[in-house]
């Protein structure tokens, strides 16, 4: 175990010690946080045909196996991954009918995309299948019903249909023009599909393509599902509130579902109960600060209720077969809730929350001292000083706490709040695809400024030109030390984070535990100091190879 003193940590302040660099797949050990809980957004949620389990695959790397009779972590599935960068972040999740096997994906093997699949049982990689031409991230995986097939949807490159006895190509479609967010299969065997060029696509059994149809209410159809004797099926929209219903058999257009009312954001992931009594949507539409699951009553949707789910978006919904539906969000939470709107589980993250912070992050001059707030329902804020190796609601005497500039002689920089378009000076900063910036900090000298993204930390000169960029999980706070040698960085993670301006190395890693007392902070190179008890919230990750489940 390495273990910092007090001094240490002041001499890597002042003297900026470079960490070590790490390829991917190190064959080194690198710390991990692991808290009981994910720590990343989790992006897709599968149960087996009984809902005996529920997995969650998320951005932190890992998916987790969860008993829906206790609602107790059972298993967490380790994947390869790198230390930095977005390698082994999992996007999708599927779980054969009879609970056995676990496929999950997503930034996962490098230039030549893998799928993982898992023994829930062990815990242990079965089988890596890479290949299939599949270069690009892996969006969405689901069993049929029978788990003979595996379908994989693709960011680029439209669809794959695995037989899964030996896990070989027996289908595919790449006349795809967006990335594919959903699949769903009928008991029949039909498989339907979803993707961003607005077109749903329905395939029979022998994987021929029986229909296409534009999607009605929304540019971005997402996920989809047939209903429980696969005559309907519903696609859910990213752009739009509208839920459509279409034909299982050809895919004609039946109707859509009433949403007056509900007048924001997405209802992207659907779901039918399984008498067929009820349809579940769900995705960015708030209602008092709650993302909602809206439930219709069918067969003809024209009356709903909404019940409050989350304070952050809903990636995906399913549906149980007692009646309840399982959830998940990028807080990162995941839940199950009754058809009455009773929330019976709600797994929360144990870690800060930093969006909407009352004055962001602030700091000393030189970036010993830090103040924020846990999450913005606080009344008060939390102070850390590295120092005193201390984390209190109690003020550090005789500190002065500066919080971020926006703006300076020279420099002005709009849109930079959760868009995809910020500009400087009137002319639009490049941000990479589905890239939205999120915070903003300017230099005290008006030198130039930080913008923090969904995917990134950037540093641009006066004029706009890029310095450096550091990859990280959502930087929703940013503030600059006085001295202009650090930027510190609260992340969707719960971490806070000091990069050096000069050369863009991340130097420390801050993690604030829910009680508040609790606190583990760490160096990329692998050492680490924490309060008394946080021992047990940090470990060592090593990979046994890119085939292979990883050790922790």
């Amino acid at each position: 175990m390495y273990f910092f003193t007090f001094p240490f940590w002041i001499l890597m302040i002042l003297f900026m010690i470079n960490p070590v660099s790490y390829a991917e797949y190190s064959t080194d050990p690198f710390l991990r946080i692991e808290a009981g809980m994910h720590l990343g957004s989790i992006n897709r949620i599968a149960i087996d045909e009984k809902a005996r389990f529920l997995v969650t695959a998320s951005d932190d790397k890992t998916a987790r196996v969860w008993s829906l009779d206790t609602f107790e972590n059972a298993r967490i599935l380790r994947p390869p991954i790198s230390r930095t960068g977005e390698e082994g972040q999992l996007y999708a999740v599927a779980m054969s009918p009879d609970g056995t096997t676990i496929a999950t994906a997503g930034c996962t093997g490098n230039e030549k995309k893998s799928i993982y699949i898992f023994d829930r049982l062990s815990g242990e990689i079965k089988r890596c299948i890479s290949g299939f031409k599949m270069q690009y991230n892996i969006l969405h995986l689901a069993f049929s019903k029978d788990g003979k097939y595996l379908v994989i949807c693709l960011a680029v490159g439209g669809i794959r249909i695995l037989e899964t006895t030996n896990y070989s190509l027996i289908g595919y479609d790449v006349k795809y023009e967006g990335p594919s967010y959903g699949a769903d299969f009928d008991p029949s065997g039909k498989l339907a599909i979803t993707a961003y060029d607005g077109i749903i696509r329905l395939y029979d059994a022998d994987r021929k393509c029986l229909a296409k149809e534009k999607g009605r209410s929304g540019k971005h159809p997402y996920l989809i599902s047939f209903s429980h004797n696969g005559e309907n099926i519903a696609v859910g929209y990213e752009d739009t509130p509208k839920v459509d219903i279409f034909s299982g058999r050809d895919l004609s257009f039946l109707y859509s579902l009433n949403i007056e009312g509900l007048n924001n954001g997405g209802l992207n992931s659907v779901c039918w109960s399984p008498d067929g009594k009820y349809l579940y949507a769900t995705g960015t539409v708030q209602k008092n600060g709650f993302n909602q699951i809206v439930q219709w009553e069918m067969p003809n949707g024209k009356t709903y209720k909404t019940f409050p789910a989350s304070e952050n978006s809903i990636p995906q919904i399913l549906s149980l077969p007692n009646g309840a539906v399982a959830f998940c969000s990028t807080l990162p939470s995941w839940g199950v809730m009754e058809n009455t709107g009773k929330v019976l589980i709600d797994k929360r993250a144990p870690i800060a929350d930093f969006r909407d912070l009352p004055k962001g992050i602030q700091t000393n001059d030189n970036g010993t001292e830090i103040a924020f707030y846990f999450n913005a329902k606080e009344s008060a804020p939390l102070y850390f000083s590295i120092n005193k190796r201390c984390l209190s609601s109690r003020k550090i005497k005789d500190v002065s706490m500066i919080s971020a500039l926006y703006k300076a002689p020279n420099l002005t920089i709009k849109d930079w709040k959760n868009t995809s378009k910020p500009q400087l000076n009137g002319k639009p900063l490049e941000l990479a695809e589905y890239e939205v910036s999120k915070s903003l900090a300017v230099m005290p000298d008006g030198s130039g400024f930080i913008l923090g993204s969904n995917r990134a930390v950037r540093y641009y000169d006066l004029t706009g030109d890029e310095k450096w960029l550091v990859t990280c999980d959502s930087a929703l706070s940013i503030t600059i030390t006085p001295n202009k040698q650090l930027c510190i960085v609260a992340c969707h993670d719960g971490t806070i984070r000091w990069i050096n301006i000069s050369d863009g190395q991340e130097l420390i890693t801050l993690l604030p535990y829910e009680d508040k007392r609790r606190w583990i902070l760490w160096s990329s190179s692998g050492y680490y100091d924490t309060s008394p008890g946080a021992e047990d919230l940090i470990g060592w990750h090593l990979n046994q190879g890119k085939d292979k489940s990883s050790w922790f």
